[in-house]
């Protein structure tokens, strides 16, 4: 996608440009991959084979969106999510909670927003796991308060 915006900001598309270009690097979820990063590579070189990736990936038309009122939203757009393998092989996908990220931001422009973007990222990962068995942890909020249910985690069947 970095290659893609350099082109564009050098060619000086238009946005109408820009909106074609970004939606034909969309997949049927809605969202493309921005970044991948393979964290399990550390872990097999010192000897603890595991698979362990973290995504970066959403829909930079949604971003915007939510960028131009809260330009803090960057902190969590993309979203991020872990696909890893425990120790008895099983694989499992992890994400935040997209809404309660960004309910420190009171903005009534970017709830809505966020809360297509989750619900996307939900659908995603049910299609990815089989409709897997979901877990919820009480991570805590941004605060340190204790807000529930605000990272997810699913089994792959």
């Amino acid at each position: 996608m970095d290659k893609i915006t350099r082109e564009l900001k050098t060619t000086n598309a238009t946005f109408e440009q820009v909106v074609q270009i970004v939606e034909q690097q969309l997949g049927t979820s809605g969202f493309t991959i921005l970044g991948k990063l393979d964290q399990g590579v550390l872990l097999r070189l010192a000897g603890k084979p595991t698979r362990a990736v973290q995504y970066a990936l959403g829909n930079p038309l949604l971003g915007i969106q939510m960028l131009e009122h809260t330009p803090e939203v960057a902190l969590y757009a993309p979203l991020r999510l872990a696909v890893y393998e425990n120790r008895a092989g099983n694989a499992f996908v992890a994400y935040d909670r997209f809404t309660s990220q960004l309910a420190q931001y009171p903005n009534p422009e970017i709830a809505p927003v966020a809360q297509l973007v989750e619900q996307k990222l939900e659908e995603l990962v049910a299609k990815a796991t089989g409709g897997g068995q979901e877990r919820h942890a009480d991570t805590g909020g941004t605060n340190g308060a204790a807000q529930g249910e605000d990272t997810r985690r699913n089994e792959r069947q």
